[in-house]
């Protein structure tokens, strides 16, 4: 048979399966929406009947949850009937190689949707979790007693440089650093842009309303292509009855509400001007740090003059890495390691050189800093972003990870019974951890948990 009727069935058989493991999971983790919860309007109930009908609730919902259940049951047999007959047919019209290719990408897909799956499941569960302790805090919450002193809240701004801050610039950096002020002024070049943005935005979901839904490839560069005009007279009409009431009014008699007072609005003057200190946000918390310049460069150049993890170069290699790793990425995509919107979308064009930067570690002695790469627009960024889709979906099978504070919580009650109760918990912190990973080592380790769960391409 043609290729066509091989990639035909390759694709139904890959949907069939996500939708199989989709199903599986729905079966794991009822959704709390089959609780069912409603009053009637008679009042306040009194105690029997607000217990019937509690019960009624609690038995409808349970009801509910057993016909779900059973549903899934049903098609996820369905499913395996379905599974079995298209590999049957799919293993019958191509060659062995061929089948095994399209299982091993099948497979792959699957890896990824269970990571997706299993996050899901984790938040909703660490959402859970926290509503149940919430409301327990609220229900037991004692009252403080009105004659006690009220504790002082706990300053968001650390003040590590030796300058004073006024009192109007604690308030302002008090709001956070993703604090948006109201703009004096309305940009019309930046309207006119965001307004082309949303039209082009609202023909492209018009013009393929009624295509069939796609799998995209997860790397490609963003298409510019702009849909026709005219094709729908009520959008256009749309169009333009929202471009002529922006237009028509004067944006610059027309006066913003600011959102800062008079006092923070003088003191974001000042502190963009001031040249002197570094504002940056805690490495952990919602903390805002305000450090000495001197004080900021005295602290990068002790960790960068450290030239066990960094070593001094005469030259910027920025260049030389663009010109290896285009030639490296023409080579895989002439031997077919590399779709043609990959290989697009990872080429470089006007790199520059990676940012460092560091992130102060207020909750340890002396405030180190934390070193941050910034590698927008470095020769590495769309690399990086390549190499992550295949590693992230690995990082659940390690024994040793953990999700977050709820996983770690269910897994500490997993082993209970195998502690002994004169166990200690103890934690240890490594210095400098990122740094002092050996790169050619790290390379191995990925490469071995990429080929021990099977991935085939692009090759390691």
């Amino acid at each position: 048979m043609s290729n066509q009727s091989c990639v035909r069935l390759f694709q139904e058989l890959r949907k069939l399966k996500e939708k199989a493991l989709r199903y599986s999971y729905l079966t794991r983790f009822i959704p709390t929406r089959l609780q069912v919860k409603f009053d009637p309007a008679l009042g306040s109930l009194c105690t029997p009947l607000r217990r019937q009908w509690n019960n009624t609730l609690h038995s409808t919902s349970l009801s509910l949850i057993r016909i779900l259940t059973e549903h899934c049951d049903v098609c996820l047999n369905s499913f395996n009937r379905d599974i079995s007959y298209l590999e049957a047919e799919l293993r019958s019209i191509c060659s062995s190689a061929r089948f095994e290719q399209f299982n091993s990408e099948i497979d792959a897909g699957l890896t990824k949707l269970e990571y997706v799956l299993i996050s899901r499941r984790n938040g909703k569960i660490g959402r859970l979790v926290f509503k149940q302790q919430h409301h327990r805090r609220r229900r037991f919450k004692r009252n403080v007693p009105t004659e006690a002193e009220p504790s002082a809240p706990q300053s968001t701004v650390i003040n590590l440089s030796p300058c004073t801050l006024s009192d109007a610039e604690n308030d302002l950096l008090s709001k956070r650093l993703n604090f948006c002020p109201t703009p004096p002024t309305v940009n019309q070049a930046e309207l006119s842009q965001d307004l082309t943005d949303y039209y082009r935005r609202i023909r492209l979901r018009e013009f393929f309303l009624d295509s069939s839904p796609m799998d995209p490839e997860p790397f490609y560069c963003k298409s510019k292509w702009v849909p026709p005009k005219n094709r729908v007279p009520s959008l256009e009409t749309y169009v333009q009855v929202v471009s002529s009431q922006i237009n028509s009014n004067d944006h610059s008699t027309h006066r913003t509400h600011d959102n800062l007072p008079r006092e923070e609005r003088e003191a974001l003057k000042t502190l963009r001007a001031r040249k002197d200190i570094i504002i940056k946000p805690a490495d952990k918390g919602s903390a805002v740090v305000v450090m000495g310049r001197q004080q900021y460069i005295d602290e990068a150049m002790r960790q960068l003059n450290n030239q066990t993890n960094y070593k001094p170069l005469d030259t910027d290699p920025t260049g030389t890495l663009s010109k290896e790793i285009q030639q490296t990425l023409d080579e895989m995509h002439d031997r077919d390691n590399l779709s043609k919107k990959a290989h697009k979308f990872l080429s470089l064009v006007d790199c520059r050189t990676a940012r460092f930067y560091l992130l102060p570690k207020i909750h340890k002695p002396d405030n180190p800093g934390r070193p941050i790469i910034s590698g927008n627009g470095s020769p590495t960024e769309n690399i990086s972003l390549f190499v992550d889709s295949f590693l992230k979906p690995l990082m659940p099978q390690i024994p040793s990870y953990i999700h977050d504070t709820p996983d770690f919580l269910r897994k500490i009650a997993g082993i209970q019974k195998q502690v002994p109760n004169t166990a200690i918990i103890g934690t240890f912190d490594v210095t400098s951890l990122y740094t002092n990973i050996s790169q050619d080592e790290g390379i191995a380790a990925c490469s071995s948990a990429l080929a021990k769960s099977g991935h085939t391409s692009p090759p390691i």
